[in-house]
């Protein structure tokens, strides 16, 4: 086995604050500056780079040929081309999204999480929480939606994934700024 070693770098010139996520042999990832790039995963070179209105400090989710990334917006791009497809007036400024079973499911700042439909951007439900969540939502094979809340009272959070509706929350004494796995 050769010994492993850098492969490429790109100079996107501004900080990221998130992961990259991988898919479709592309590399997507969002920065400081603004943008979201798709960088070919297996040169490095710019494939697109789609401009916001604020700077990124989440990891975008990869599914079904199209990137979700939120900030300002909830914006849903098509993951060959960077073209807009929809977007939401949903303030995503905390977590990243999840999606599963043809819905993306996303937080706000103001205290609510929400089930999307993924292809059409249309809320199919939305959960009024008691505090902020600053972990991103995590969403499992059987469909339900895992949280963590943080606040006054801090607890995890679990929602029926096509409902949106309250199955149980175990408190938590410490909590932070990490998605439940």
């Amino acid at each position: 086995i050769p010994s492993a070693g850098l492969i490429w770098t790109y100079d996107i010139g501004s900080p990221t604050y998130s992961s990259p996520a991988f898919a479709y042999g592309k590399v997507y990832v969002a920065s400081k500056d603004n943008y979201i790039y798709c960088l070919d995963g297996l040169t490095g070179s710019l494939i697109w780079r789609y401009k916001t209105g604020a700077m990124f400090r989440i990891t975008p989710a990869v599914a079904n040929g199209r990137v979700y990334i939120g900030l300002d917006k909830l914006y849903c791009l098509h993951a060959g081309t960077g073209k807009l497809i929809w977007s939401l007036s949903i303030n995503c400024t905390n977590s990243s999204c999840a999606v599963g079973d043809g819905l993306l499911f996303a937080a706000d700042s103001t205290l609510r999480i929400y089930g999307i439909d993924a292809i059409t951007g249309t809320i199919t439900w939305r959960y009024q929480t008691n505090a902020a969540q600053q972990c991103s939502p995590v969403v499992t094979l059987d469909n339900k939606v895992y949280a963590g809340i943080i606040g006054v009272e801090s607890y995890l959070l679990c929602l029926d994934g096509k409902t949106g509706s309250f199955l149980w929350k175990y408190p938590m004494k410490i909590l932070r700024d990490s998605s439940p796995a």
